[in-house]
């Protein structure tokens, strides 16, 4: 075994997100013959996380958000297992196969650290125990029975109160994630309702919580706008300037002193580094591994970051401004590809290349068959805004 690793190189992937899954896809297809590529992740599944409010809201099955890593990435060495820490020193990565529980070393020329951001609750008291999130396929998955069954109780529950706090929802966080599931969330209730008879569409409730002065954050302006009215239209309250201070199994406390009595909380917000990552001793800055433009960690030749897991630096805007990379799957996957690049490039004596990239655009949808883009410049809104996600989603698929 040893002699065999003399001659050929291994790359090993931490994290099968966009940014893990594609670097490995591409440097299989990069990288040369006699490299040996392995992932590492602890679900043996790729997430395509931007379709997970459709699935938590039972719009789409969960077979359609999912693939199987070992079909995605032929050629891939792939191992089910979890990151208990890493040897710069000696080159390895020390792992439990989650199969027999067995600690093993997995050694390495290359490293890349693709292992995305985790969600963390924690400032917000009672939020980590009450509060469902949208991030992984098992989150999805809980809010898929978690409606049903608040409705099915408010169909026979006696006491109006009860009743009140059964029927209403609550989404935290207007971002991207928080409006999609609000959205997907009144889809799913609204269409619902011929099966609860002592339920009225007057009687659900859903408010939608941001800290910030606007929702949308990441479009423009009228866009953010368009949003908000097609929200209020659909009977959606939404609560700008709002900061969350606790939560509990029967409602939520604002700052301002408000409250709302509900039992269902969704939470899109707090973000935090991977338990592995804060543990690394690598520099952070913002929650995230700072690297040089090619994506390499400094004072490590061999480890790199990608993805959501890394701060990226751009080449500096026209005046002179500092910009970094977006944690967005489209930036991912383009990270991705270059990542692939410059790692072969090291492997075959040359040398890497730094990363740049001007999104073509931005897209949410914001339920009812509704959606916003900003595509090449373009600005969409509305069924034709969301047929052009609808394609986009698939195509990548």
């Amino acid at each position: 075994g040893q002699q065999e690793m003399g001659n050929n190189k291994r790359i090993v992937v931490l994290g099968a997100g966009f940014a893990g899954m594609f670097a490995a896809k591409h440097l299989r297809k990069l990288a040369p013959k006699d490299t040996e590529i392995e992932l590492i992740n602890e679900a043996n599944y790729f997430v395509f996380q931007p379709l997970l409010p459709e699935v938590a809201a039972g719009n789409i099955s969960a077979s359609d958000a999912v693939s199987p890593l070992r079909l995605l990435l032929p050629g891939v060495k792939f191992r089910l297992a979890t990151v208990r820490s890493i040897d710069f020193h000696h080159n390895r990565v020390q792992a439990t196969d989650d199969t027999n529980r067995i600690l093993t070393y997995v050694p390495y020329d290359h490293l890349v650290l693709a292992l995305g951001q985790a969600a963390d609750l924690s400032r917000f008291p009672g939020l980590s125990e009450h509060g469902l999130t949208i991030k992984t396929l098992a989150d999805a998955y809980a809010a898929q029975v978690e409606h049903p069954r608040s409705r099915a109780q408010a169909d026979v529950v006696e006491d109006p109160k009860i009743k009140r706090r059964l029927l209403t929802f609550v989404a935290v966080g207007a971002g991207f994630s928080g409006v999609e599931t609000i959205g997907e969330m009144k889809d799913l209730i609204d269409g619902s309702l011929k099966f609860y008879p002592r339920i009225s569409r007057d009687e659900i409730r859903m408010v939608l919580v941001e800290y910030a002065a606007r929702i949308l954050p990441e479009l423009p302006e009228d866009l953010a706008a368009y949003t908000a009215r097609k929200l209020a239209q659909r009977g959606i309250e939404t609560w700008l300037n709002t900061a969350l201070k606790s939560a509990s199994a029967s409602g939520v406390e604002m700052s301002d002193g408000r409250a709302i009595e509900t039992e269902t909380i969704v939470a899109t917000i707090g973000t935090a580094p991977h338990r592995l990552v804060r543990d690394l001793g690598l520099p952070l800055q913002w929650g995230r591994i700072k690297v040089d433009g090619t994506m390499r960690v400094p004072g490590l030749e061999n480890v790199w970051a990608v993805g959501d897991v890394a701060l990226i630096p751009l080449p500096p805007a026209k005046d002179g401004s500092e910009r970094y990379a977006a944690p967005t799957a489209q930036f991912a996957v383009r990270e991705a590809a270059q990542l692939a690049r410059n790692v072969v490039s090291v492997l075959t004596g040359g040398a890497p290349k730094a990363f740049d990239y001007k999104p073509k655009g931005s897209l949410a949808s914001i339920g009812c068959h509704k959606a916003v883009a900003v595509l090449m410049g373009l600005r969409l809104s509305g069924t034709t805004a969301w047929l052009v996600w609808r394609m986009f989603y698939l195509a990548m698929l």
